[in-house]
């Protein structure tokens, strides 16, 4: 659709066009520091300290969060929901009559920080890990997981490049993966009726794979795409701005972390979930209504509706610890290794439960069971992920507030 052309120029002037560009860190990928580069760091192969790995029947599970700075409201909501689920296992018999024991860590800031707590961990004969909750940390030190031989189950780490992790037969996620936010950023997107869309992103670790990811949806929907990557300086934005502004897209998704720039240019605007709570509402209430009204974004469904767990992903660490330990006694030993394998099988080939006493019953009865978790619908895959994830649509009101529309859209890998 075309717009006013003198419109369009006034607002390239006013440099107010185009993008929501990324000055804070993620909400739903809850980075704390950001990379020196936009290549991924991926630590595959490490220096670990060696503990002899034994079964010695004590089921431990380390909880790898951040504690302080940015990162701290995630970690406090999953170190309580981590403490909820092991109080609830142990108040059922824990794991073969021992009680399941926590060992808390803190994640901190950056892979470094993270490196020397997991030593820590290690050097404790955790059997299993939650966390890390960030997908930078995640990358840079899950070798250093693989190589202890430690079951982990991140509740929070979305990126599109832990996908395909080499080597990571003991890691999965209960939170899903951004290929299927990009999935829904592209059904939503081609819900506007719009033929032809771009794609704006800043060009990071996070953004990037999402937009590569978006772009892949949007064109096997039938849209023609065009990609403009940008940096966080001055320059570069106004000058993406200013191009994609030319190409008079119908719909624009923008990829990006937060708040900042306006796009107004466009008829339709799409965002991720990341942009959901910006740290300055007035940048959206300061919007010409009928801009404000057009934008549209998914977000992961953090929060459980009703549910005792109110911190955001709580509901994920809760699933971490109750698949963590199904998989222990399904398998009869707390063995890593042996765990992993039947994570899959504990979350979806059996007669459903939601609760841990309840899927324990079942399994001392000899029956196959499917962990469906408190949303009602987790099935962890074969390659660790979720098979599953729900995006709420979100717009923002007259105050630039975030509000839900009441739609759900439930995605399942292609």
């Amino acid at each position: 659709m075309l717009r006013d052309r003198r419109c369009r120029q006034r607002l390239v002037v006013r440099a107010s066009l185009a993008l929501l560009v990324v000055v804070a860190a993620a909400c739903d990928d809850p980075d704390d520091a950001a990379p020196t580069s936009t290549e991924p760091e991926i630590n595959i192969v490490t220096q670990t300290t060696e503990v002899e790995r034994e079964s010695d029947g004590i089921l431990r599970i380390g909880l790898l969060v951040p504690r302080s700075g940015d990162g701290a409201e995630i970690g406090q909501s999953l170190d309580d929901a981590v403490s909820r689920a092991v109080g609830a296992i142990n108040a059922a018999g824990g794991f073969g009559g021992a009680t399941v024991e926590i060992v808390e860590a803190d994640e901190g800031a950056n892979p470094t920080t993270a490196r020397e707590a997991i030593q820590g961990l290690i050097q404790r004969r955790v059997d299993a890990v939650v966390g890390p909750t960030s997908s930078i940390v995640a990358l840079g030190v899950l070798g250093d997981l693989m190589a202890g031989d430690v079951l982990t189950c991140s509740p929070t780490a979305s990126a599109r490049a832990l996908d395909d992790y080499p080597g990571s037969d003991l890691f999965f996620r209960t939170v899903p993966s951004d290929s299927l936010q990009a999935a829904a950023i592209a059904r939503l997107a081609e819900q506007t009726g719009a033929r032809t869309a771009a794609v704006a992103y800043l060009d990071d670790v996070y953004g990037r794979p999402l937009a590569e990811a978006t772009m892949t949806a949007l064109e096997a929907s039938g849209l023609s795409v065009a990609e403009f990557g940008f940096d966080d300086s001055e320059e570069t934005f106004v000058a993406t701005a200013t191009d994609l502004v030319a190409s008079e897209p119908g719909v624009i998704a923008v990829i990006g972390d937060a708040d900042a720039g306006i796009m107004q240019a466009v008829p339709d605007i799409v965002i991720n979930g990341a942009m959901r709570r910006p740290s300055s509402p007035q940048l959206i209430e300061s919007l010409p209504s009928d801009v404000r009204e057009r934008i549209q974004g998914v977000g992961l469904m953090a929060f459980q509706p009703g549910g005792e767990l109110a911190g955001p992903y709580a509901t994920n660490a809760e699933d971490c610890v109750n698949l963590i330990a199904l998989a222990a006694v399904q398998a009869g030993a707390d063995d890593p290794q042996t765990m992993a394998e039947e994570i899959s099988e504990v979350s979806g080939s059996g007669v459903a439960c939601g609760v841990y006493a309840d899927c324990l019953q079942l399994l001392s009865a000899n029956r196959n069971i499917d962990y469906d978790g408190t949303g009602g619908s987790l099935q962890i895959g074969m390659e660790g992920d979720p098979q599953v994830a729900r995006f709420e649509v979100f717009t923002f009101d007259p105050a630039g507030l975030d509000q839900s529309n009441g739609r759900i859209l439930t995605i399942t890998p292609p």
